[in-house]
């Protein structure tokens, strides 16, 4: 499976602070492990854009939990996080987790934070039955907000990659 997900780099090792990594629209941040989630593996993180907001990505068995979180303030080398809201599933089969940069909603605003999983298959543009769930992020409610995955489009940033 391809797992661009799993190759992001810890914030903490290459940026001194996560709150101008935020403002720099960079899509790496550290994520953090909520209480009551340790038994959970941590797969990494995205920033949403220009905010201080993120989505964490944690995995135990085949249950997977998406966490929006808000970063609150850095005290040396350590990153504090607040849970906002979170969304679970079920993994059937192999997936691709497609971050806001790379998804939209067909005919909705471009300014949207739309995430996505899709399935793994080696498509330019995943959409129609390959966008199994979608969600946009309301920064206003600060809530995932399932919508139809029918209207969703996701750039797979990795077709045609060999390595």
């Amino acid at each position: 499976m391809k797992t661009r997900f799993f190759i992001l780099i810890s914030c903490l090792l290459v940026f001194s602070n996560c709150k101008d990594l935020a403002e720099e629209k960079h899509p790496i941040v550290e994520s953090f492990v909520p209480e009551n989630y340790e038994d959970f593996e941590n797969l990494g993180g995205v920033v949403l854009g220009n905010t201080d907001r993120s989505i964490g990505q944690l995995r135990m068995d085949s249950l997977n939990l998406f966490v929006l979180q808000r970063f609150v303030s850095q005290k040396k080398l350590n990153l504090e996080f607040e849970k906002l809201d979170e969304v679970q599933f079920i993994e059937h089969e192999p997936f691709l987790f497609i971050d806001s940069e790379f998804c939209n909603e067909v005919n909705g605003d471009d300014s949207d934070f739309i995430i996505a999983i899709v399935k793994d298959k080696e498509v330019a543009v995943f959409e129609n039955s390959n966008v199994l769930k979608a969600w946009k992020i309301n920064l206003s409610t600060d809530k995932f907000e399932e919508i139809e995955s029918l209207n969703v489009q996701c750039i797979n940033q990795w077709y045609g990659y060999d390595g």
